[in-house]
């Protein structure tokens, strides 16, 4: 492709001295769509592994009805984002509970596990109010939508309802500049041990740059990709980290999932990464989190 590129520039271009308006705008024209034919009849899975390949699908995940599904946007919207701001509150915090009755609270981080939980207390009832655009504290600072709800869920939600277990979530690091997080996180606690005293926040996760699925792609779905991990999100989970000689404050620290000592496994069954794209599980791994870490302790 260098080569036959190479060629049409050398004649197209380098090759007349006195180039026509018209000829020039079309080689370019010619050059992009073959730079995009190629792409979209995918000509370097030609020669590259089918492992590395099969990585590809989750490039747009989150999009896809299983991301959906995932994240408790499907078959109800549970957790809104963007333009999605119609949140379903008869499905998601239905009246009509059963069992003990967990609730999922928080952004993004949160709403990942929603099947997760679903399938794991598919006798109970988990009711789910999640939104981008802020943390999941008392008097917290955000997007509008994002904080209206958490106010919903602090104000009329929690009092007037039984229950049982209350997990909070939030990618932590992306809110500190304009919350304090570690007051808002025992300030939150002692308001919410009020009603149930069960509460459990979940840390801060890894960031990664590109996407985890890029860097198993680039280095090999064995490849211990530790070392590359955003160094920013780290400080923000040693400062949650303090928290923990609180004795009413209790954590799933998640933070080295998948780590014995200084090794770190980021691949599932050999076909699933830890996260779809650069912080957040897939679903596969929000199962297994479930089933060995928060279902042992509610």
């Amino acid at each position: 492709m260098s080569i036959f590129l190479g060629y049409l520039s050398y004649e197209l271009v380098e090759q007349k001295v006195r180039f026509s308006w018209l000829k020039t705008p079309t080689a370019a024209i010619c050059i992009v769509a073959l730079f995009f034919g190629l792409s979209s009849a995918s000509v370097s899975s030609q020669w590259l592994s089918k492992d590395v390949v099969s990585l590809d699908k989750y490039s747009n995940y989150i999009t896809t009805d299983a991301g959906k599904t995932q994240f408790g946007q499907l078959p109800a919207l549970c957790f809104i984002e963007g333009s999605n701001l119609d949140f379903n509150y008869k499905a998601c915090v239905p009246d009509n509970q059963k069992g003990k009755t967990i609730l999922l609270l928080g952004d993004s981080h949160a709403a990942e596990f929603s099947a997760a939980l679903k399938k794991e207390y598919k006798n109970d009832t988990v009711l789910q109010v999640t939104a981008a655009g802020c943390p999941a504290i008392i008097d917290s600072v955000g997007s509008s939508p994002c904080v209206n709800l958490m106010n919903y869920a602090f104000n009329k939600l929690i009092p007037s309802r039984k229950i049982d277990a209350i997990i909070v979530a939030s990618d932590w690091y992306n809110f500190h500049t304009y919350n304090d997080i570690n007051k808002g996180i025992e300030k939150t606690q002692l308001y919410l041990q009020k009603f149930t005293p069960n509460v459990y926040f979940i840390t801060q996760t890894k960031h990664f740059k590109p996407t985890v699925y890029r860097l198993l792609q680039i280095h090999g779905k064995t490849a211990d990709i530790n070392s590359l991990r955003e160094r920013d999100t780290e400080e923000t989970y040693n400062d949650m980290r303090t928290l923990s000689s609180i004795d009413h404050i209790k954590f799933f620290d998640l933070y080295n999932y998948g780590c014995q000592g200084k090794q770190c496994v980021f691949v599932k069954d050999n076909t699933v990464p830890m996260f779809f794209d650069d912080n957040h599980y897939n679903y596969e791994w929000t199962r297994e989190i479930v089933h060995d870490v928060i279902a042992k302790n509610i």
